[in-house]
């Protein structure tokens, strides 16, 4: 039993040995991902986040957003609109307060403008889709945005996330969805399967891979930012989920 769990924790150890080698590779993959799903469309007036609760940000979309940071003209504003506080547990104007200091530590390049919702938090809620339409189309206003949400799977089949989707959807806009169509082992496979495809020439012209240092980033981003929600299980969540590691769209 002891000998399993050894080979476990040494193959993870070599995986992550030739993680934190791969940075070059993985800047050049995400320089020509970032050509393929934004530059090649011509000038966007911002990025603008649609995400149903507080730590979506960084549980989620961080390895997008840390990339599009990096790349993009500071003079593109970026735009997070939360349609909920998160006030599932009571914990509303914590989770708010979170989420502002969450992003102040995740983007770096640019100020982020944040809008929240008044929709209530809930597996069980669901929304009018015409009100949150209108409630997102009084806040983007700008002619041409880049919207990133969740895709109508929203990752878990929380209906609060498949909201987003729906919504985005009625704006009109250029936008791109979260892909959540994959099967628990992969969404489960850390960087594993992303980063050998990578290594071994398989093409993903539509998944941005966070470096190391880009994921020790957004996890220390969770720790300080988001303490109420960092309770134990979360940890599996960091050190096992795709999304954290990477996004697909």
């Amino acid at each position: 039993m002891f000998g399993s769990f050894f080979a476990v924790i040494k193959l993870y150890l070599v995986l992550l040995a030739v993680y934190c080698g791969s940075y070059k590779h993985l800047e050049t993959h995400n320089s020509k991902v970032y050509e393929y799903l934004v530059g090649s469309h011509g000038n966007y007036t911002s990025v603008t986040l649609i995400i149903a609760h507080p730590d979506d940000e960084v549980m989620f979309f961080a390895p997008t957003l840390l990339q599009l940071d990096a790349r993009m003209a500071q003079s593109v504003p970026f735009r997070v609109v939360c349609l909920t506080d998160g006030d599932a547990d009571g914990l509303g104007e914590v989770r708010r307060r979170e989420l502002h200091k969450a992003l102040r530590l995740l983007v770096l390049e640019r100020d982020v403008e944040i809008q929240m919702g008044g929709f209530k938090d809930g597996m069980d809620e669901e929304w009018k889709m015409e009100v949150v339409r209108e409630e997102l189309a009084q806040v983007v206003t700008d002619r041409r945005p880049l919207v990133l949400t969740f895709d109508e799977r929203g990752v878990s089949g929380h209906r609060n996330h498949i909201a987003c989707a729906h919504a985005a959807a009625k704006l009109g806009h250029h936008t791109l969805h979260l892909d959540s169509g994959h099967n628990l082992i992969r969404k489960y496979s850390f960087f594993f399967v992303d980063l050998f495809r990578l290594l071994f020439g398989y093409p993903m012209p539509t998944v941005f891979l966070s470096t190391f240092s880009q994921y020790l980033h957004s996890l220390v981003t969770m720790l300080v930012a988001h303490k109420s929600q960092m309770v134990w299980f979360r940890w599996g969540w960091w050190t096992a989920s795709r999304y954290v590691y990477a996004n697909e769209f």
